[in-house]
């Protein structure tokens, strides 16, 4: 295809586009738009110079200017044939070319498509370059996508537009010519275009490494996956700002690469938004963008696309962002735009410095907020940040003694940059805002900078306390060897547990707690399991009747010793006539004690070689007391799923879990509840008929009832 550049100094450019009959391509999905002006260039090339006085012999057409072209109107889902004569036209300015000019006016928002190749008047090469000025055309030149035979300008504005259309012998009609020029309605996207491909990055269409500020992303290509979201990695960038990103390319040497970003977030990648467009020279070619982030884009996060592909017969170069091409990769990444000028390097979240906080600690943070910009629609934070190494209550003081807020935030951040995520609501009381229970991690302090914050340097105070439920767990038993040596449960049979398993080499502990069997309390019922690959071995098994987290030796099935491998031994039990939970665990255990070792199993201790396997036990529901623990009641019940709990004892934080018959929690809830007080769970409309468990852990100990859901 042969393409030539017009440019001249100092102007805005225009862009020719030649082609081949046999080149021909379509395009897919969004495709974007170019406002203001071109990059600019130096020097002429071409070969149209025919400017000198007495050098035609007919006066020029009247739309050889643009001030001369008849004005169509064009309106979405109409198709008007612009026709004249270039006979006798002339080099204008730019000098260099020879252009005749049409126009059209657009009443709304339209995709607009010029076609070069009407039958009878085909051109070989073409502009695809739209004015949106005359006389002075050089100002605000829009560049189309083109294939062989058209451009393409989508989402164009109501208003006039005038075409350069070229006119040079051997390539264009002489004489009378005509186009085509087509108007669809703008059809804004709501959401990212996501590429596909037929073959993808199997032939080594694909990109290696990602490098932007803090991104810096390796990667191996999916067979067949041609779209890869990396929007979790991502990296601020200031507004005004000049930086430089670099792409990595695969295993075929002459892809082409390019990169957008969508600075004004409206899920479209526009031309004007592309970074630039490069070729590898070779395998694992580096392609290096420099971009500046334009002054006045929308502070906040958006998103980078980068494309790799190898452009075959009839797909469009330069690469777009929402093509099909049929060998390529497109990532996705996420950019923070920050505001450029001075700011303080906390008016980012990313900015913040991290400061330690202890159980009994008080700190105090301080910084300037001079310079801060908006964050949102409503706020202007600066940000600070603490980490903790445990569970903890925070409480922040914005009333320091010369730094007084008097407005605040009462959030704190789990995330950063995407702050917004997972946000935390903390409770105030006058100047301070308490987080109970806050798990050990990082979070990002929000701090008001606009109006009732102090203007300039401020201080906030920090204090950390003990405060968090600690929730019991069964222990899990860890072994040097685990079962590797032959010593692991083969099968484990108890009602309908009826499990027969594999070792997994250095797995000593399996959860098969999902798999179940119902007991009735006072039934006599026979527990087997036989044992692995290697004899004499110790095999016990409990059940935790009361729930407490606990395997007591009341609450031992029995233990056995097996003479030969893979050996079935049996334990008889009963249940007790009276159980106070709804279900709990069953515990399994086989080991081979080594001399320093235990010779009586039991049901914690980190044997050197063994093999743990837990199993799920459900009570017949009618054993389950329904009576009240001392100091809780719960109402209604049964219910359609809002449950109330009432408390008559000591004030404290409490843990509330409602699970089903198998002890698997639904939902979870930390109240604090008061002498007195009242907490409601609303889960109408989102529990199943049923019985289920309601679990209250507090300070005091812990409470179980059955609920019934309606």
């Amino acid at each position: 295809m042969n393409s030539f550049l017009l440019a001249w100094a100092g102007a805005a450019s225009l862009v020719l586009m030649g082609y081949s009959a046999a080149a021909q391509g379509t395009y897919d999905g969004p495709l974007g738009h170019q406002l203001g002006e071109m990059p600019l260039f130096n020097g002429l090339t071409g070969e149209e110079t025919d400017n000198a006085p007495g050098a035609r012999d007919v006066d020029p057409p009247v739309n050889n200017w643009c001030t001369g072209a008849t004005v169509y109107q064009l309106s979405p889902g109409q198709t008007v044939l612009m026709s004249g004569d270039n006979t006798g036209v002339v080099v204008t300015d730019p000098p260099g070319y020879k252009m005749v000019w049409e126009a059209f006016e657009l009443t709304a928002c339209a995709n607009v498509t010029i076609n070069y190749c009407v039958p009878g008047s085909v051109f070989t090469n073409h502009i695809k370059s739209l004015a949106v000025n005359c006389p002075d055309f050089l100002t605000a030149i829009l560049l189309g996508y083109n294939t062989s035979c058209t451009a393409t300008f989508p989402y164009l504005d109501p208003g006039t537009y005038w075409i350069p259309v070229y006119a040079a012998p051997g390539i264009t009609p002489q004489g009378p010519y005509t186009i085509e020029v087509s108007a669809t309605a703008c059809t804004p996207p709501t959401a990212y275009c996501i590429p596909i491909s037929a073959t993808g990055p199997n032939d080594g269409d694909y990109i290696s490494r990602v490098q932007l500020g803090a991104i810096d992303n390796s990667s191996l290509f999916q067979v067949n996956i041609a779209h890869v979201n990396y929007t979790a990695i991502s990296t601020p960038l200031q507004a005004g700002q000049a930086h430089q990103l670099s792409v990595i390319s695969g295993a075929y040497n002459t892809d082409q690469v390019a990169a957008w970003i969508d600075y004004n977030q409206d899920f479209d990648f526009t031309l004007d938004e592309k970074l630039g467009e490069g070729t590898a020279i070779s395998t694992d070619s580096i392609v290096v963008f420099n971009f500046t982030v334009p002054e006045g884009t929308p502070l906040g996060s958006t998103r980078l696309r980068i494309r790799t592909a190898s452009v075959q017969t009839g797909q469009p170069l330069p690469l777009i962002p929402c093509y099909n091409y049929s060998r390529c990769e497109t990532e996705d990444y996420t950019v923070i735009i920050t505001p450029g000028g001075e700011h303080p390097v906390n008016d980012d979240c990313a900015g913040a410095t991290i400061t330690p906080l202890g159980i009994g600690q008080g700190i105090e943070l301080s910084g300037d907020n001079t310079g801060a910009s908006l964050d949102n629609a409503d706020h202007t934070f600066v940000w600070e940040a603490i980490s903790l190494s445990e569970c903890a209550t925070v409480t922040i003081d914005y009333c320091v003694a010369g730094s007084v807020f008097s407005s605040f935030s009462q959030n704190l951040a789990v995330n950063c940059p995407n702050f917004a995520t997972g946000m935390l609501a903390g409770t105030v009381a006058g100047c301070t805002v308490t987080f109970a229970d806050l798990p050990a991690g990082t979070y990002w302090i929000p701090v008001e900078a606009g109006a009732g914050a102090p203007q300039g340097a401020y201080s906030i105070g920090l204090s950390a306390q003990e405060g968090c439920i600690v929730v019991p767990t069964y222990c899990i038993p860890t072994s040097d060897f685990g079962p590797d040596g032959g010593d692991y449960i083969g099968h484990v049979l108890l009602g309908d547990i009826n499990n027969a398993s594999t070792f997994e080499d250095g797995v000593a502990y399996v959860d098969y707690t999902a798999q179940t069997t119902v007991l009735i309390p006072g039934q006599g019922y026979q527990l087997a399991i036989t044992g692995g690959d290697y004899g004499d071995e110790k095999i016990a098994a409990w059940i935790d009747y009361n729930g407490d987290l606990a395997f007591s030796a009341g609450e031992k099935l029995g233990s056995a010793t097996t003479a030969v491998p893979n050996q079935t031994v049996t334990f008889a039990f009963a249940v007790p006539e009276e159980v106070a939970v709804a279900s709990t665990r069953l515990r399994v255990r086989l080991a081979y004690p080594e001399d320093s070792e235990p010779g009586t199993i039991g049901p914690c201790f980190n044997y050197l070689s063994g093999e743990t396997e837990d199993y799920t036990v459900v009570f017949n529901p009618t054993a389950i007391p329904g009576g009240q623990a001392e100091g809780w009641r719960v109402f209604p019940n049964p219910g359609r799923g809002k449950i109330t709990l009432c408390h008559s004892g000591a004030a404290g934080q409490a843990l509330v879990h409602l699970c089903d018959v198998a002890g698997r929690v639904l939902h979870s809830e930390q109240p604090y509840i008061g002498a007195g007080d009242a907490f409601t769970m609303d889960l109408e409309g989102r529990l199943a008929p049923g019985l289920y468990v309601l679990r209250v852990t507090t300070g005091q100990g812990r409470w179980e009832q059955r609920v019934v859901v309606q």
